[in-house]
Formats: structure tokens, sequence, C-alpha cells
């Protein structure tokens, strides 16, 4: 035991453990969002980027925070421009800044007569010359940290989700995506002197990514990188003194070492799961947390509650609208209307429009000229009344996020940045997942599961957020029969119980389907009943002539269904 407390009998090295410890436990929790973001090699440059204006500080002889802070600023304005300004890509702006700011640093600090411990202390820190004054710093950064990342724990967990989907549900990205690049300035700028502003990173990552392949859930993620930091620090501080190496490198170094550790402990255990020589015991399929159903909460119901009154009027129009993307022109000079209460498709070969009109629609695209209006108003007041379910959302496989806290992730909007869940918003989950068919799927990741079963988990999200309109971007393109059938439901019982719903579909069949369809190719070639859209003309316009040669049959016979046992949902 004494081998483990002797490194900790002088001051110094007391110090030495506060400071290491205030610095990990701020880099596990704001490195948790960079990992689950996947931007770890953001991180590394920002960490980088602050050098310049740490050497200023000590070349001027003011206070190096002020000119880490400045340095971060200067960083992230210049990826901002070379990305918005010029053909390369953000990862590009990245690695240029990454070498011109550390280039720049050393420049700076080589200016200074006796440089070379100057450099040393800033990109390696001097973890046992933390100071009292160091570690109050140390502590109202840290503090600041993770009373932040608290109040901000929905906008983050969204952004990592999707930052469309973000935008959606009211959850401001860009501001969320600031105040992260905050948290890690102040991550760095509160750790540069215990571990150094170069080795920071370590424990920016190493325990996140650690956590990653530990624990199932964000919350568990934060506190398992926090322990693992803890452990890195104070194992780091112990193996520095007895085989005399650097301290803040030693620090550094641990968690790297023990990911991979981790990582291999892991993969044998996967082999051996799989070659039948270890016991698996799967997680539990439900999970009691705060987002889940409490005693006394109310029973979901068995059956859909009685249909609403059928909508009259219109629930989108446009007028002279162009829609661009990427700097080109998806839909030229058009005009159209959805009406309330039906379902709408919105068919049209690749690339002819149909997901940027949906983007119009919901206030994710300000047109270029015409006007949209959404449910009476502009599109992005209406917000809070539209539940669109994205098309082939991506969440990055580390997000370690179940089909619970997905689900509910659509309650967002109703529930604000900081209100826990309440029994009607459990009890809507309950519902949604119960009508999708996916509660035996409630304790599984995302990565688990198939594609049909993330559309599933997709539009229950979609349907437990209030809504009057629900948008779904190709929601049965690709799907297994069991899935498509499910979802093909759904949008029958939407339309049943009042609400508009708008698709989009490469599918004819799923478009004559619809109550109203809308064609587009480049700008909106027909829109109205089927039997009028759906005939040869308006889709050769659309598709090109040769796309549909010998169609003629087709189109001309109602009955016809090219997919045998293709759901589709009923006319009315």
């Amino acid at each position: 035991m004494d081998w483990f407390v002797e490194p900790f009998t002088l001051g110094f090295a007391q110090r030495a453990l506060v400071g290491g410890l205030l610095a990990g436990v701020m880099s596990a929790v704001v490195g948790t969002w960079l990992v689950l973001r996947g931007m770890s090699f953001f991180g590394d440059a920002f960490v980088h980027g602050v050098v310049p204006g740490i050497a200023a500080a000590v070349v001027l002889d003011v206070d190096p925070l002020l000119g880490a802070a400045a340095a971060a600023v200067v960083m992230v304005a210049g990826i901002d421009l070379v990305d918005r300004h010029s053909r390369l890509g953000e990862d590009t702006a990245i690695g240029l800044l990454f070498v011109g700011m550390l280039a720049l640093g050393v420049v700076i600090i080589s200016s200074i007569d006796s440089y070379t411990g100057s450099l040393t202390s800033i990109l390696f820190g001097d973890a046992l010359g933390v100071m009292p004054d160091d570690l109050v710093h140390q502590a109202v950064l840290a503090g600041l940290v993770l009373v932040v990342s608290g109040l901000m724990y929905r906008p983050f967990l969204a952004l990592a989700f999707n930052r469309q989907k973000a935008e959606l549900l009211g959850l401001r990205p860009g501001l969320a995506h600031a105040v992260l690049l905050a948290l890690v300035a102040a991550a760095v700028i509160g750790s540069f002197q215990a571990v150094g502003t170069l080795l920071v990173f370590g424990l920016l990552i190493g325990p996140p990514a650690t956590a990653v392949l530990l624990v199932r859930t964000v919350p568990r993620m934060m506190l398992t990188a926090a322990g693992i930091s803890v452990v890195s620090v104070w194992l780091g501080l112990v193996l520095s003194h007895h085989l005399g190496t650097a301290a803040s490198a030693t620090m550094a170094l641990v968690p790297i070492v023990g990911f991979f550790v981790v990582l291999a402990v892991v993969r044998l255990r996967a082999f051996l799961r799989a070659r039948g020589r270890a016991p698996h015991h799967p997680p539990r399929v439900w999970r009691r947390s705060s987002d889940e159903a409490a005693p006394g909460d109310p029973t979901p119901p068995t059956d859909l509650a009685p249909p609403r009154p059928g909508r009259r009027g219109t629930a989108v129009r446009a007028q002279d609208v162009v829609l661009r993307y990427d700097g080109h022109i998806a839909i030229d000079r058009s005009s159209f209307t959805v009406p309330a209460g039906e379902i709408t498709a919105v068919i049209g070969p690749n690339g002819s429009g149909k997901s940027t009109l949906l983007h119009a629609v919901a206030g994710l695209l300000t047109p270029a000229a015409g006007a949209i209006e959404t449910l009476g108003t502009e599109p992005t007041q209406a917000r809070r009344r539209v539940s669109y379910v994205l098309q082939s959302m991506v969440v990055p496989p580390t997000t370690p996020m179940t089909v619970l806290e997905t689900v509910m992730m659509g309650r967002y909007p109703s529930l604000g940045w900081f209100r826990r869940p309440r029994a009607v918003d459990r009890a809507a989950v309950r519902e949604a997942m119960r009508r999708l068919e996916i509660e035996p799927l409630a304790g599984r990741h995302l990565g688990e599961l198939s594609g049909g079963q993330r559309q599933r988990v997709y539009v229950a999200q979609g349907l437990v957020q209030d809504h009057d309109l629900l948008l779904l971007d190709e929601p049965l393109t690709g799907l297994d029969v069991v899935s498509a059938r499910t979802i093909d439901r759904i949008i029958h019982e939407e339309r049943e119980h009042g609400s508009t719903v708008v698709l989009t579909t490469h599918d004819l069949e799923e478009a004559r389907a619809a109550d109203h369809v809308i064609l587009t190719g480049g700008t909106v070639v027909a829109a109205g009943p089927p039997a009028e859209v759906c005939r040869a003309e308006p889709l050769m316009e659309a598709f090109g002539l040769g796309s549909v040669h010998g169609w003629q049959g087709f189109i001309d016979d109602p009955a016809h269904d090219p997919h045998g046992d293709r759901p589709s949902f009923p006319v009315g």
C-alpha cells in the first residue's frame, strides 16, 4: 500500500494530484461529446491551436488563460472561413490550422531568450509545478464545464444524434456547437499547466473512447470516462514517481494504454462468446430509467384514441417558390398546395427535388424566391407542430443510445432543455413503440438493429412528437416486408386520426395509393389527385420518355401491382 501512497507525501505532489484530477474530470466530460460526434481530429487540432495564444501571453507577461481563449477564437474562425469560402472541406481546414498554429506558437516562444524551458512547459506541462492559484483557476473552470454540460445535455445529445434532427426538435444546434467549442477551450486552458497542451488530448479522448466499449448509455459513458480519468491521473503520478518518468506524459499515456487493453479484452470475450466458451448475459430488454414508466403512470391505451374530426383546408401552400440546394436549383419556380388531413405523396426521379421540398416545408431550407406557408404560417414558426422523419439518418455507431432513449428524444420539443419526462411523456413513448412493434427492442442500441428496425424506431420518434403535419422522407424504401407493412399501417392510421401526412417516394404504386400527388422533376410538373397526375404525359415530362416507355398498360390499369405483396396505404 505504501507503494501507492508514498508519491503524495509532499505538498507539490499533492497539488499535482489535485490538478491532474481536475484536468481529468474536465477532459472526460468534454471528450465524451467529442467522441460521440466523431470530432477527435478536431479536438486534437484545437488543442494544438491554443499554443500560440499561450506563447504570446508568456511573451507579453499576461494571464495565459486570456491568450489561450483568444487563440481558440482564432482557430474556430479560421476553420469556418476556409470551410465556407473555399472548396476545401472542414478536415483540410483543420489540418492547415493544426500545423500553422502550432508552428506559430513555437516561433513565438523561440523569440524568448530562455525559450526551451517555456516551450517544454507549455507543450508538455509541469504537473509538479502546479501552484495553489493554478488549482483555483482549474476548480472554477471545472465547475463551469460540469454545470454547462449538465444544462446543455439534451442539445448536445441531439447534436451528436443528428444535426438536422436537433434543429427540427428546436434545440439550436448552432448554439450547442459553439458552446461545445467553448467547453473544449475551457478544458484545454484548465489542463495545460498539469499535462501540457499536446498531452491533454490523451485525457480528452482516451477515457471516453474506453467508456464506449464498456457502457450502453451516455450518462454512464460520461461517469465511466471520469472514473477512468481519475484512475489514470493517480496511476500516472505513481508510476512517474517510481519509474522516474515525466509526470504529465505518464498521466496522458495511461488512458491510451488502458484503451487498448480494454479493447483487447472486449474482443477476446466476443471471440470466446462466439465459440461458446463464455456465458453471454445480454442486457435487459427494458431498463428502468427516468424515461420509463414509474409506479402510478397511466397505462398506455391498447388501441388508438377515437378519430379526430377530419381536417379541411390547406396544410401547405407554395407560391412561385424556387429552392436551391448546394448551390444548384432543385425546384424551379413552382406553386402547389398540400390538402390538410390527407396523405400526399411526392414522387419523382432521383435528384428531382423531393427531399429539398420537404426540407423547405419543415423550415430547414429558406426558399431562394417565392414563399412557402406551413400550417398557416412561416415554416420555422410552425416547426413545433411539424414532425419530420428524415431519410436514412446516419447515427454514429459509437453513440450509446438505446431505442427507448431515441424514441424519447421526440418529446424534447415539449420537455424543453431541462424538464424531466412526465407520466404523459412516458405513456406516449410506450404507445408509439407498441404501434411500431418495437417494444422488445427498447434496451437495444441502434447499431444492433437492422435497417427496417431502425426505420421503425425513427418513425416512432416522429410519432411521439406533438404534430399536425407528419413528413416522411422515403419511409418505405429498401425495407423488409414486416417493417414496410408496419409503417404503411401507421401512415394510414395517422390520416384516419386527422393528421396530414406527406411522404416522398420513387414508387408509382405508392403514389397512386395516396389521396394527393405532387410530381417533381426539377420543378413541380403536376399536382392533384393520383388519377390526374399519374398519367403518361406528366410522368414522361418528369422521368423522361425512356423511363416511361412501355408503362402505358401499367398506368392505365389501377389494379396493377408490380410488387405483388408490397403494402400500400388505402386510398380511402
